[in-house]
């Protein structure tokens, strides 16, 4: 690029336009084009082999792109620095697996990284300053391991790493970020104080972070960029590229996470389930229409295996779990919101959500933050009684409960039934986002049809313990529905 660089000024901290990085043939880099404004925090997600990290190569010089233009701070060329120049400029990287160094307390490793002069004579006689002390409580006090600064690097948790690895660069006040996988291996707890981190930093910095993680992507609550065979594919908010239609085809996947064969229950002499067969699929909402005493319930219990079948299979996440006791489906992610709601009334409501910890290992057990975010009235409740709250609230508790066990695939027998309008929009409006999440097959037993129709993708009706009807959003007719649900 020339030195004329003014026609081409931009106002965006990072600029990359019409950028191409080949491989002995293979087009890493294809034409990428991308803007992140001053300030702004932006989420980069995509397959593997989509161009991630060999954009961030690029950003930090340590790849070269063969054509295109690469702009740090409006003007500043960086395809003509190098990557200690490029470091210099105010421009950080973290990289997946923490690079710490274990041998030294938390409070020397960010002495080494403070933005100093690092030149041997300089280093001779460094002497730490009050300037440097005071850099480092900020830092210590933003990553939130000040009382850690004499501990071992080597004896932090996983996760304290990542953040000490943050933390070094928050001492060499870059102005760019480029964070990479940040949550990769942690907690559910450490991944909701990792988003926190990172949005306290960008009140005052511009961070890029590379993730796969969807639900601390959505967390982050910013911009999202898409990449795919080198180029951008989708961009907006975590809702808009999550329902784009080549991202699910390349990246995000529609896996079908339960299937159930042609399986038959009975009680006693009574055939309840006839030859049933469904798929509920990540990212979508199954909807079980039917009068009552069709079959519907009988369906959910045998999934969760509270009624054995006689003959047939279940298939979910890829097992047989045809055979499995019902606490097993429970650890494999397998919930149930029952018809009723069926929460213990004289336990609180924190009791309540408590008990969803019984299938999770002892790491996860803590309640998520979305079950407080879909349903405020919890947390406000936390010390109530179950037997106190409306039906509606004990609804919105039976679905908390079931959510605190991170389900894979979510069960909803009749949750409006007995409700009020107003906490069914509630409802409605939980099982779209869970929905949008992408990684929770939601099977929903209903017989309030407007509710089924709005939220649904793929429909059937029962009869007699049979599905006699099927469709998909495609296809759907409620009147056609309505009609089947009459017969």
């Amino acid at each position: 690029m020339s030195s004329a660089i003014d026609p081409r000024a931009t106002s965006a901290m990072l600029y990359l336009d019409g950028v191409h990085v080949t491989f002995d043939g293979f087009h890493a880099i294809n034409n990428l084009s991308l803007t992140i404004a001053p300030g702004e925090m932006r989420a980069i997600i995509g397959p593997n082999g989509a161009g991630k990290t060999t954009m961030m190569d690029i950003i930090t010089g340590k790849t070269k792109p063969d054509e295109g233009d690469v702009l740090f701070d409006g003007i500043t060329d960086l395809t003509r620095l190098d990557e200690t120049q490029i470091a210099e400029l105010g421009i950080g990287r973290k990289f997946q697996k923490p690079t710490v160094f274990e041998s030294q307390t938390v409070e020397d490793n960010l002495l080494l990284a403070l933005n100093a002069d690092h030149r041997v004579r300089s280093t001779l006689f460094w002497q730490r300053s009050k300037a440097d002390d005071a850099a480092i409580d900020c830092v210590l006090d933003t990553i939130r391991l000040d009382n850690a600064r004499r501990q071992l690097a080597g004896s932090l948790s996983h996760g304290q790493k990542q953040w000490l690895e943050i933390g070094m660069l928050l001492a060499q006040d870059p102005k760019l970020l480029l964070v990479d996988e940040p949550v990769a291996g942690m907690t559910d707890i450490e991944t909701h104080q990792t988003a926190e981190l990172l949005k306290e930093i960008n009140r005052d910095k511009t961070v890029v972070v590379v993730e796969h993680d969807m639900t601390f992507v959505r967390e982050l609550g910013v911009k999202v960029t898409c990449l795919h065979e080198g180029s951008v594919l989708a961009e907006g908010s975590i809702d808009q590229v999550s329902a784009n239609d080549r991202v699910i085809e390349v990246y995000l996947g529609r896996w079908t996470m339960l299937e159930v064969k042609d399986i038959n229950l009975y009680y006693g002499a009574a055939q309840a389930l006839r030859t049933v067969s469904l798929a509920a699929t990540a990212g979508k909402v199954t909807c079980v229409l039917g009068r009552n005493g069709v079959g519907k319930t009988s369906l959910l219990r045998a999934l969760v295996g509270q009624q054995q079948i006689a003959s047939g299979a279940i298939q979910f996440d890829g097992a047989d779990i045809t055979s499995f006791k019902p606490y097993e489906r429970a650890r494999r992610g397998i919930s149930l919101v029952p018809q009723g709601r069926e929460i213990f009334p004289l336990l609180t409501v924190g009791e309540n959500l408590k008990t969803g910890y019984a299938p999770l290992k002892r790491r996860d057990r803590s309640i998520p933050d979305d079950v407080f975010s879909l349903f405020p009235v919890l947390q406000s409740m936390l010390d109530r009684r179950g037997g106190d709250l409306s039906g509606g609230q004990q609804q919105q508790l039976a679905i908390g409960r079931a959510l605190v066990m991170r389900p894979k695939l979510l069960l909803l027998d009749e949750p409006t039934e007995g409700i009020q309008p107003s906490i069914i929009k509630d409802i409605g409006r939980a099982i779209s986002y869970l929905r949008s999440l992408g990684n929770i097959a939601i099977v929903l037993v209903e017989q309030y049809l407007d509710f089924a129709c709005e939220l649904g993708d793929d429909f059937i009706v029962m009869d007699r313990g049979a599905v006699k009807y099927r469709c998909n959003r495609a296809t759907l007719d409620p009147a056609e529905i309505g009609r089947q649900m009459a017969l």
